[in-house]
């Protein structure tokens, strides 16, 4: 009886995020020596008795078993990381910005990174957080930022990370200053100083110090 030889051999699926489920690959690409692609059921099963599974983070290993023309066995590795963040929300100053997420399941904590556009790579910017929110400070007034979100679980001297979500927000741009002159009682005459990284400036009026402000004029900037 001919024994084929298996060429190349690997799971579809290495890498699942957790769900609180125990999740195992269901199919695997291999290919024998002539280029076949070997068919689950036919060619091969996987021993899923002999496997170590389960639903939290962690590295787990499954057994194939060959049958048909082909024979022998081969075992390989996936592993189960933290959820991603699904959303995070931003509050912006002028020099900061408050970043908040959803908890990811599995994860014991977060890494933050802004992109750097000059360098063009992820700095960290705070390496280890438990809380899902966190404040970037000293920060560029009226700038557009991208920040991103790496949840992790740690337990012992083991790190599993899982993927980073971006976000792009802009820190609000600093406040103008005004000045206004009347020629009649009906009109007035307002000017302010080009604020920098503002993309249009909103006049309002309110008849009334401190009192109710109503939009009157958006201004685009040329």
């Amino acid at each position: 009886k001919k024994v084929s030889k298996i060429e190349s051999i690997k799971l579809s699926q290495t890498t699942f995020y957790y769900n609180g489920e125990a999740q195992t690959p269901e199919k695997a690409v291999i290919k024998d020596a002539e280029g076949n692609s070997l068919k689950l059921g036919t060619d091969y099963d996987f021993d899923y008795a002999s496997g170590s599974f389960s639903a939290k983070v962690g590295t787990y290993k499954i057994k194939i078993v060959f049958k048909g023309k082909y024979s022998g066995s081969k075992t390989l590795s996936f592993k189960i990381v933290p959820a991603m963040v699904k959303t995070i929300k931003a509050t912006a100053t002028t020099t900061s910005v408050t970043l908040k997420w959803n908890k990811a399941g599995g994860a014991t904590g977060y890494r933050v990174y802004r992109y750097d556009t000059k360098a063009k790579k992820w700095v960290k910017v705070k390496s280890s957080t438990k809380e899902t929110t966190y404040t970037i400070k000293g920060l560029k007034a009226g700038t557009a930022y991208t920040f991103a979100v790496k949840p992790y679980y740690k337990s012992g001297d083991t790190v599993v990370w899982s993927k980073y979500t971006q976000f792009e927000t802009a820190t609000a741009p600093e406040t103008p200053k005004v000045t206004g002159t009347s020629n009649s009682v009906k009109t007035a005459n307002l000017s302010w100083n080009k604020v920098s990284g503002a993309t249009g400036y909103v006049v309002y009026y309110s008849k009334e110090k401190n009192g109710t402000y109503t939009k009157i004029e958006a201004v685009k900037t040329t």
